[in-house]
Parts: structure tokens; C-alpha cells; sequence
């Protein structure tokens, strides 16, 4: 059991995974846009699915609502779409060997949480643009351009910064995700890696740099809030594991 600051318990969650080619037990799935993100940019699916996983665990136990923290996570990169090349992930899930880029390109980048939340609105699912949109905050950006100064250039996202518990909790489990699969991509395996001291380390670095650069500070996200999704974050990672999940697959979605 998980206690909470009133004292009062939080039953232990066990998450209903979002699987490739399955049906999860949270319910059924079936958007256009999400199987087109998993038929032509398997690796960002991939890391939405992850993150759409985690969020749902981790909203459970902070009682904000599971399916909104779901679907927040499974869109929130939604505009990758429209410039696969530009980042990492896209294709194949790698996060190597990204070549320099123009000023416009790097632009791009900066502006996928902003145009990502603009096609949720578009689609309706306005309660949680504001999530996605908020997702990087005013967090720094590196990227290498093709001209100009031989070092990276260094830009803030536009923000702005997280307004709410579920985007506090959009901004840390996409930077944990993706800290925890290029860790996992250099260690080549899953099965002999120490889960929880992983995330624990990088959970509790990602929460100073954050506060360091104050983006958490109007979200109402505690550093209690942190240790209580902790536990949550094992359940998940080891239930990826059992069930060895595949690069990619089909995506489907009602909400």
C-alpha cells in the first residue's frame, strides 16, 4: 500500500498496459492518428505508448484523472508526424546520429508541443491540450546547425511552463522515458538491469534540474507527489518486461 499525506492508503496499482496489436484492459482503442504514428513513426509511437503507460499508473495514485494522463501521453508528441526526420526517435526508436539542421528545422522542434496541442483541439480533446502543449516547458534545447557557429545552439522551448499537476506529470515522464531508453539501448537489455535503482536516480535527477530552472513552480507538483509515483514506475517498467513487447504495432483508442 501506498500511504498518502492524510495517511489514508492508495491501493497498489497494476497498470493495463497499452500492447502493440492488443487490446488493453483499460478498454478499446481505435484513432486514426495513433495508427498512423505507429504504421509510419514506429519509434515515437513507441515512446508515446511508454509514456501513455506511466502516466495512467502515476495519475492513479495522485487521483488525477488515469484517462486524461493516458490519452495525454499516448497524443503528446502527436505533431511529430509532420517532421518524422527531425527527431531522434521517429522511425526506429534511436537517438543517435542526428545530422546538423537549419534555423527553421531547429524552430520545428521548438514548436511540436505548441502544434501538437493545436491538433487536439482541432480534434476535441481540448482538456488535455494545455497538458501537451506545456509539456517542455521553458526547458533549453541543443541542436547542431548547418550554419553559423561550429558549437550547438543552445534555444528555450516557448512554453508555457506546466499549469497543472498533469502536466508536471507530462513534462517529468517524457524526459524520464527517454532518459531511461537510451540508458537501456547502451546496457542492450532490460532483463539484468536494476529498475529501480535506475529510476530512482533518474527520477530524483530530473526533479532538481527541473526546480532549478523553477518549471514545476505553478503546477502544484510536490516533491511528495515524486516519491509517491516511484513505486508505480517499477510496476510498469517490470510489466513491459514480462510481457517483452514489440517495436511496434497496431494502435487503437476510444476516449
Amino acid at each position: 500500500m501506498i500511504k498518502s499525506s492524510t495517511g489514508t492508503s492508495r491501493t497498489a496499482f497494476r497498470p493495463p498496459l497499452l500492447v502493440p496489436g492488443k487490446t488493453p484492459r483499460f478498454g478499446t482503442v481505435d484513432h486514426p492518428l495513433i495508427a498512423k504514428l505507429a504504421k509510419d513513426a514506429a519509434g515515437t509511437f513507441n515512446h508515446c505508448r511508454r509514456v501513455a503507460n506511466l502516466m495512467m499508473a502515476a495519475a492513479f495514485v495522485l487521483r488525477i484523472d488515469s484517462l486524461d494522463a493516458w490519452v495525454a501521453g499516448l497524443f503528446h508528441d502527436i505533431s511529430k508526424l509532420d517532421d518524422q526526420d527531425l527527431f531522434l526517435e521517429a522511425k526506429d526508436g534511436s537517438r543517435s546520429g542526428r545530422k546538423p539542421i537549419t534555423l527553421e528545422q531547429f524552430n520545428r522542434i521548438l514548436s511540436h508541443p505548441r502544434r501538437a496541442a493545436d491538433k487536439l483541439r482541432c480534434l476535441d480533446f481540448s482538456r488535455i491540450a494545455d497538458a501537451v502543449e506545456q509539456h517542455h516547458g521553458t526547458a533549453l534545447c541543443r541542436a547542431e546547425l548547418v550554419e553559423g557557429s561550429p558549437e550547438p545552439e543552445t534555444r528555450n522551448y516557448p512554453g508555457p511552463r506546466p499549469s497543472s499537476k498533469l502536466a508536471a506529470l507530462l513534462m517529468i515522464i517524457d524526459q524520464f522515458e527517454a532518459i531511461l531508453n537510451a540508458k537501456l539501448s547502451l546496457l542492450k537489455t532490460i532483463g539484468k538491469t536494476d529498475l529501480g535503482t535506475m529510476t530512482n536516480s533518474i527520477l530524483e535527477e530530473i526533479w532538481t534540474n527541473m526546480n532549478k530552472e523553477k518549471q514545476l513552480e505553478l503546477s502544484g507538483f510536490t516533491y511528495q507527489d515524486l516519491q509517491f509515483i516511484k513505486p508505480v514506475f517499477i510496476v510498469v517498467l517490470n510489466e513491459e518486461r514480462l510481457n517483452s513487447l514489440p517495436t511496434a504495432g497496431k494502435a487503437l483508442l476510444v476516449w
